[in-house]
């Protein structure tokens, strides 16, 4: 998770200023297994979650990344869950991902 939080900060930083951010977590239903044999507070120590609370720890997840972005940049983080073996819920996501996010991204002349 540290590598995709570092690329998560270069690309919201240094790439796409002015671009809408949709962070996708994908694979949750792996993410609830994972969870109960290995712990969050294994590899983050600050997390203060029950252990093998998945809730709470997408909920410390999605704060690490939340905390990436900087108070003056005013774009809004879409965040979009999405289980491996759910295709119709992935197709959703994209819908509305195309639908309601794309539309904001400037367009190059």
């Amino acid at each position: 998770m540290q590598e995709s939080l570092l690329l998560f900060e270069a690309l919201l930083l240094k790439f796409l200023k002015g671009v809408p951010i949709v962070l996708i977590l994908n694979k949750l239903d792996v993410f609830r297994q994972q969870i109960q044999e290995h712990p969050l507070r294994t590899w983050y120590p600050d997390f203060v979650g029950r252990e093998k609370d998945h809730e709470a720890a997408l909920s410390y997840i999605v704060a690490k990344f939340r905390a990436m972005k900087r108070l003056s940049d005013e774009r809004e983080i879409h965040i979009y869950y999405t289980d491996a073996t759910n295709i119709k819920a992935s197709q959703a996501t994209l819908r509305d991902i195309e639908d309601n996010v794309m539309p904001r991204i400037p367009k190059i002349h």
